[in-house]
C-alpha cells in the first residue's frame, strides 16, 4: 500500500481550501468538520462512506457532501483520485448562497488557470455546491436544536487547545462525567476526548505553517510529545505533520 499523495491548496481569507488526494486503501476513522463543510469529486476509484450507522458507496464521478458537525468515516478504494473543495463557515458565514457560489466558482477558476483542476471536475463541484447550500446564506448548525449548555461551554474551552489545563471535563455544576460524555456524543457525534483531540489537531494544522518547532508546537497544543501530535495527525489526515507542511500550497494574495 502507496503512501496517499496530498496537496492542500488555501486560500485563507476567502475561507477555501482544495485538496487533491490519490493513492491506495486509504482509510480515515469517525471524526466530524468542525468549521467546515465539504465537497467531494471522486476521480477515479471508489469511496465507502459511513454516516452513523448508514454506509453510502460513491464511484467514480460522484460528488458527494458532508456537512459541519456530521460524524463520518470515509475509506477509499485501492486506486483513487479525489477532489475536495472544504469551505470554513465562520469565514464564509455573511455571506449569501450565490455571493458564495461565485466566491467558489472564481477560485475553482483560477485552479483551472494554473493548470491544477480540470474544467469538468470544476464544473461538477460547483453543481455540487446546490445540494449543500440553503436557499439564503449558511447553516450554523444545519437546522438541529441549540447545543446543551454544558456541551456549548466546553466548545469553546476546545476551541483554544493552547490553553493550558483544557480537559474533557463537564464544566462545574452542569452534567455528571457519564451524563456529560452521553449528551456530547449524542449532540456532535464524537466523545469529548476525540472532539478535543480533533480541534489540537486542526490548530496544528492552522500553526504549522509558521511553526519553527514542531515538537515546541506539539507541546504547546497539550500533546504529550511530538510523536503524540505525529501519531494523531497521521491518523486524522494520512499525512505526519512535516509532510503536511511540504504538501501546502497558500494563495496569500487571493480572495
Amino acid at each position: 500500500m502507496r503512501q496517499p499523495e496530498l496537496t492542500f491548496h488555501i486560500a485563507r481569507e476567502a475561507g477555501l481550501e482544495m485538496v487533491f488526494s490519490r493513492g491506495s486503501a486509504l482509510r480515515y476513522p469517525e471524526h466530524t468538520h468542525v468549521a467546515s463543510c465539504t465537497l467531494t469529486l471522486v476521480r477515479r476509484g471508489v469511496v465507502c462512506l459511513r454516516r452513523g450507522r448508514t454506509e453510502c458507496v460513491y464511484p467514480r464521478g460522484s460528488v458527494y457532501a458532508v456537512a459541519r458537525h456530521e460524524p463520518h468515516s470515509p475509506a477509499y478504494s485501492d486506486d483513487f483520485d479525489c477532489v475536495s473543495l472544504c469551505i470554513d463557515l465562520q469565514r464564509c458565514a455573511a455571506l449569501r448562497r450565490e455571493a458564495l457560489k461565485r466566491v467558489c466558482a472564481e477560485y475553482c477558476g483560477l485552479l483551472r488557470e494554473k493548470g491544477l483542476l480540470r474544467p469538468e471536475d470544476a464544473g461538477a463541484l460547483l453543481t455540487g455546491l446546490n445540494t449543500l447550500l440553503p436557499e439564503t446564506g449558511m447553516p450554523v448548525r444545519d437546522g438541529r436544536p441549540p447545543l446543551h449548555p454544558a456541551v456549548s461551554a466546553s466548545l469553546r474551552r476546545f476551541e483554544l487547545p493552547e490553553e493550558e489545563g483544557a480537559d474533557t471535563a463537564p464544566p462545574a455544576n452542569e452534567l455528571s462525567p457519564f451524563h456529560f460524555i452521553r449528551r456530547f456524543r449524542r449532540e456532535l457525534g464524537l466523545t469529548p476526548h476525540k472532539y478535543l483531540v480533533q480541534s489540537r489537531v486542526r490548530a496544528a494544522r492552522h500553526l504549522l505553517a509558521h511553526a519553527p518547532s514542531i515538537a515546541d508546537l506539539a507541546a504547546r497544543l497539550g500533546f504529550c510529545d511530538q510523536s503524540h501530535l505525529d501519531r494523531c495527525f497521521k491518523r486524522a489526515l494520512g499525512v505526519s505533520p512535516k509532510a503536511y507542511r511540504e504538501a501546502c500550497i497558500f494563495w496569500e494574495n487571493w480572495g
